[in-house]
């Protein structure tokens, strides 16, 4: 199994766009087929741009 670590940008934007390539990326990781390997400091990112205004508008899960 192929382990990769993910940019903040992939996560943020398979919640935007829930069928484009980052979408399809994050399902490869539910559906067990890679392994992700993540930081803290990426978690931290990704839960900061998460409450961007304008980036709550698009996801609408604020």
């Amino acid at each position: 199994m192929f382990k990769v670590v993910l940019d903040a940008n992939i996560f943020i934007s398979s919640m935007i766009t829930a069928k484009g390539n980052p979408a399809k990326i994050i399902d490869l990781v539910r559906n067990q087929e890679i392994e992700l390997v993540i930081s803290a400091s990426i978690l931290e990112e990704v839960k900061r741009v998460l409450f961007y205004p304008h980036v709550q508008k698009i996801h609408k899960r604020g």
